[in-house]
């Protein structure tokens, strides 16, 4: 920008759109070399000053004078040049976590597979528990809390036989609807 284009800085302070036009054609290329000097990936910097225009638009920032608007560009560009450069480090971070966890389980380390398989059996259990008429649920959640049958049964108000009666169907129905669940993680 020179001393003529007092104007344009005018309609950047105003959010006109042909201040932005104006600058974007000047600046951007500029810009674009300045990130990638730090970034030294060309799409990432083009990507990062073209976010750079968008904040600029979205902000409500007044620009007291040239020196100042450029100075916040290419300040601006720096920065989230850098923050790009750190959060790419920080996926690659992870991602090396996510490959070791990943080479534990293939070298017989079984750790966090053990945990998915052991959650998952633990959800289609209560799913099947909650499928059961009310009654013989609350039987089988007392009975799995260490309650004994005389507890449940003073607890529910009924016989000790009709507490195991109940217990063994629903048992029953327990294993008929998990075996396939079973069977299907064993091969």
């Amino acid at each position: 920008m020179n001393v003529s284009n007092d104007h344009v800085l005018e309609l950047v302070n105003l959010k006109r759109k042909e201040g932005f036009k104006y600058l974007y054609d000047y600046f951007f290329p500029s810009l674009c070399r300045f990130s990638y000097r730090i970034t030294k990936c060309l799409s990432e910097s083009e990507d990062i000053v073209q976010e750079l225009f968008v904040r600029l638009w979205k902000s409500d920032v007044k620009f007291p004078s040239e020196r100042a608007l450029v100075s916040y560009l290419y300040l601006s560009a720096k920065n989230a040049s850098l923050n790009a450069i750190r959060n790419a480090e920080k996926a690659k971070k992870a991602e090396k976590v996510e490959m070791n966890e990943l080479e534990k389980i293939d070298n017989g380390d079984i750790s966090i597979q053990q945990i998915m398989i052991e959650e998952e059996v633990h959800r289609q259990v209560y799913t099947a528990i909650y499928e059961l008429s009310p009654e013989r649920r609350n039987i089988i959640l007392l009975s799995m809390q260490g309650f004994t049958n005389s507890e449940i049964a003073k607890i529910k108000g009924i016989s000790i036989n009709t507490v195991k009666t109940l217990k063994l169907r629903s048992y029953r129905i327990l294993r008929d609807s998990l075996r396939p669940i079973f069977y299907s993680l064993l091969f």
